[in-house]
């Protein structure tokens, strides 16, 4: 937790490109030695971005940061601001800080390399004045009428830029005092009463994770558990303690601490997980996008353990939006109306591919939107035949196993359709999915419906494009 409550970091650094290398010595310079130096033992956050300009990496991150920031420092040279056209990126840093919805009184200020005026400085920051805190620290001095930074390897009088820094670290100290004790960041308690069982904490992304206990419980929700286990077996007891009284089970994956796991040792990331999902609750969780298979080649059971129907394939900062949207549908008073009937989903399939077709079903369990089953091969022929002539008319979607020849796919498709002729629109949901093994020869595609190859097997990548294209 940062100095100043309901953030989750006391001072953002926001510069443009130019300006990289000044930053990052502006940012360490004002902790060493000086009146904010105190406070890096009552855990002040600092947060200065850094990106590879050329590359243009993802951006979200950083954006969320200065949202979630007390403080916002832009470093501002001649060119930071822009024109009117093409915004920098630092000025969509100040207005997702500006858009926050806390208030803004004096919490923003400018670091200035160049003289800019304070007409083009509330183009770019249109507040109230008010939420200027100060306008006066200028890191300039001009030479033959040419403004210069100020730094110690240009500066005139020597010690200038450090007693400089030492003025801006006062004022700093100062106005994050006042903002704490104004308590300006707590929030209204959008998630009061939610409850959260986060996942053990994993050293590899630590830092993740303490960030998403401090912004889910700046919001309100109540974590679990509320203390660290001393050993494997007390964390599943502690687990197991917590599973009653949880309204989501949150995980944060790190396949950097699995691959170092004792071979033969059980995995407590699967361990943990097995509990929630046994226990009916619902869960969430989300893995590096830079950690990708291919990266641990000697986790044999990748997608058990790292590639659930229940990871979030979003950058981070969209994985915290994601629980918070979660918790307030999981809130929300039911609707007082009968409940929602699902939607039926039939699989067609012949003898060759049960299995196939018994894992497909499967894997609709527990699915609030749609139910599955799939085609009858035991019994008399009658009931086998009612049965299929049921399914096909009540079915709101239907998947045909292309095991066999083009010819019994073609046919189940004109089965099928004949059942909807008195709602042809309802016919229009269908798709073919290619059943392994894969033929020596490529399959006839002679339709237009969906396709979707299943041929190397049925991948959680594959369940996800299933489900996501059946849609609510």
């Amino acid at each position: 937790m940062p100095y100043v409550e309901g953030f989750e970091n006391d001072i953002y650094i926001g510069y443009s490109m130019e300006a990289q290398r000044w930053a990052s010595r502006f940012r360490d310079d004002l902790i060493d030695e000086t009146e904010l130096t105190a406070l890096l033992a009552k855990k002040l956050k600092v947060y200065i971005g850094s990106r590879d300009w050329e590359l243009g990496q993802p951006d979200a991150e950083m954006l969320h940061n200065a949202r979630e920031s007390a403080l916002f420092l832009a470093i501002l040279t001649r060119d930071s601001l822009s024109d009117g056209r093409d915004k920098r990126f630092l000025e969509k840093e100040m207005q997702v800080f500006r858009e926050s919805g806390r208030s803004l009184a004096g919490r923003f200020c400018p670091i200035l390399l160049s003289p800019i005026s304070s007409s083009k400085l509330l183009e770019a920051m249109p507040v109230d004045k008010g939420s200027f805190w100060n306008k006066n620290l200028q890191f300039y001095f001009h030479k033959q009428q040419t403004p210069i930074w100020l730094d110690p390897d240009t500066e005139v009088n020597r010690g200038e830029y450090k007693r400089t820094i030492k003025v801006a670290a006062y004022q700093l100290r100062n106005r994050l005092d006042d903002l704490r004790s104004k308590s300006v960041g707590k929030r209204s308690g959008r998630l009061s009463g939610c409850r959260v069982l986060l996942a053990q904490k994993e050293e590899d992304i630590e830092e993740y994770w303490n960030k998403a206990r401090d912004h889910l419980e700046y919001r309100g929700a109540t974590i679990k558990p509320d203390r660290e286990y001393s050993g494997d077996d007390e964390l599943i007891e502690g687990i197991s303690e917590h599973l009653n009284s949880t309204d989501l089970f949150v995980q944060l994956l790190s396949p950097v601490d699995e691959q170092a796991r004792d071979e033969g040792k059980p995995s407590l990331t699967l361990l943990q997980y097995q509990l929630a999902k046994d226990r009916g609750l619902p869960c969430m969780q989300w893995r590096r996008p830079d950690h990708r298979k291919e990266k641990f080649p000697s986790i044999k059971n990748w997608d058990q353990l790292f590639n659930t129907l229940d990871l979030q394939n979003v950058v981070f900062p969209e994985f915290l939006k994601a629980i918070e949207q979660k918790l307030e549908d999981l809130a929300r008073p039911a609707l007082q109306e009968s409940p929602r009937q699902q939607n039926l989903l039939f699989i067609v399939n012949d003898k060759s591919n049960v299995g196939f077709a018994d894992s497909l079903v499967g894997k609709f369990e527990g699915n609030q939107n749609w139910q599955a089953a799939r085609s009858l091969h035991n019994g008399a022929a009658r009931e086998i035949q009612e049965s299929l002539d049921e399914n096909l008319r009540e079915c709101q979607a239907l998947f045909v196993l292309y095991g066999p020849s083009s010819f019994w796919v073609n046919s189940q498709i004109n089965r099928y359709r004949k059942s909807k002729r008195d709602a042809p629109e309802s016919s229009e949901r269908v798709a073919i999915v290619l059943v392994p093994p894969r033929p020596d020869t490529p399959r006839e595609y002679a339709w237009s419906y969906k396709k979707v190859d299943c041929e190397a097997g049925l991948t959680n990548e594959r369940i996800r494009e299933l489900i996501a294209w059946l849609g609510p």
